[in-house]
C-alpha cells in the first residue's frame, strides 16, 4: 500500500482520504489501525492529511477538527483517526455515526455502544473468536432510512489483559490503561454487506460484580445513551433523536455488566439465539 510519494489511501464507500508522512515510525500505528480500509488507488479523493514533524512535536496539515501541535505520536494518531472519520461523516449525511462496535451472526448484528474503555472491543473480539462476523469495534455507521448497520472495519483490537484471559480482575481504570493487541481474524470474518440490527447492548466492565449480568433498560435511557455516543448529532439534531427513539422502541436493549469478557460473550450468544 506504500506509494512513491509516501501517501496511503483510507477508503470507505469508494471514497478516500490520503495520509502522507515521511516518518514510518509515526504513521505505522495509524496504518495498522486502518489496514482493512487501505487501498492502492483512490477512486474519489476527499482530501489529504500530512504529518509534519514540527520542533519537539508534530502537526497535521489539512486538519479541520484538530489544529495546532501534537506533543506525541499517540496524539497524532488520535488526531488522524478523528480527522479521517470526520471526512467520511461530512460526505455521508444518510448515515448516523456512533461510537460503538458490532458483530453479527446469520446477518443479524448486536451493536455494543459506549465510551472509550467500556468494553466494546472486548465483547466484539470475543464474539468474533466464536465465529461471528466483524463489522467494527469502535465506529458504527447506521443507515437512517433502513436501520441497517454498515461495516467500518478498523483493525480489531482487545485489551492485553482480556486477550490473554487472565483470571485476575483488574480495576476499571487499570483495564482502560492496558495496551491493546490485534485480534487476527480470517478473511471471511469481515462483513461485506450491511447487517440487520437485532439488539443494542451497553457494556460496562466492573470487577466488583459477582457474575455477568444482562439487564433490560428503558427506551428513554437507551436513547439518551446513544445520543451521548453519536458522532454527528449536530448534523441531524431532532432527526437523530427521532430515529434513535424509534429504533430502541423496536429492539431489545440491555446494560451488560461483566468482570469476565469470555463469559459475557457467551451470555450475548445465548441471548442472540433466543432472539432468533
Amino acid at each position: 500500500m506504500v506509494t512513491p510519494d509516501h501517501k496511503y489511501y483510507i477508503s470507505f464507500a469508494s471514497q478516500e482520504v490520503a495520509i502522507q508522512s515521511e516518518d514510518p515510525d509515526v504513521i505505522a500505528p495509524f496504518l495498522l489501525a486502518f489496514r482493512e480500509l487501505l487501498v492502492d488507488v483512490p477512486a474519489d479523493l476527499l482530501g489529504t492529511l500530512s504529518i509534519v514533524h514540527d520542533g519537539d512535536g508534530y502537526r497535521v496539515d489539512g486538519a479541520k477538527m484538530f489544529e495546532g501541535e501534537q506533543e506525541s505520536p499517540r496524539g497524532v494518531l488520535q488526531c488522524l483517526k478523528f480527522e479521517v472519520i470526520h471526512r467520511f461523516v461530512e460526505v455521508h449525511p444518510e448515515l448516523l455515526w456512533l461510537h460503538a462496535g458490532a458483530a453479527s451472526l446469520d446477518d443479524k448484528a448486536i451493536m455494543l455502544c459506549g465510551a472509550w474503555g467500556s468494553g466494546k472491543s472486548t465483547m466484539v473480539g470475543n464474539l468474533c473468536k466464536k465465529g461471528w462476523t466483524y463489522l467494527s469495534d469502535d465506529i458504527v455507521p447506521i443507515h437512517m432510512e433502513s436501520g441497517q448497520l454498515v461495516s467500518f472495519p478498523l483493525t480489531p483490537m482487545m485489551r492485553a489483559h482480556d486477550a490473554q484471559d487472565h483470571a485476575t480482575k483488574l480495576s476499571a481504570d487499570a483495564v482502560a490503561n492496558l495496551n491493546k493487541q490485534v485480534v487476527e481474524l480470517a478473511d471471511g470474518a469481515y462483513a461485506t454487506r450491511e447487517q440487520s440490527l437485532a439488539a443494542i447492548v451497553f457494556p460496562q466492565y466492573d470487577p466488583k460484580v459477582s457474575k455477568v449480568a444482562l439487564t433490560a433498560i428503558s427506551p428513554a435511557a437507551a436513547t439518551l445513551e446513544l445520543l451521548r455516543n453519536c458522532l454527528n448529532l449536530k448534523y441531524h439534531k431532532e432527526d437523530a433523536v427521532q430515529f434513535l427513539g424509534t429504533l430502541v422502541e423496536k429492539l431489545p436493549v440491555y446494560m451488560l455488566r461483566y468482570n469476565d469478557g469470555v463469559k459475557a460473550a457467551e451470555l450475548l450468544i445465548g441471548e442472540h439465539r433466543q432472539l432468533g
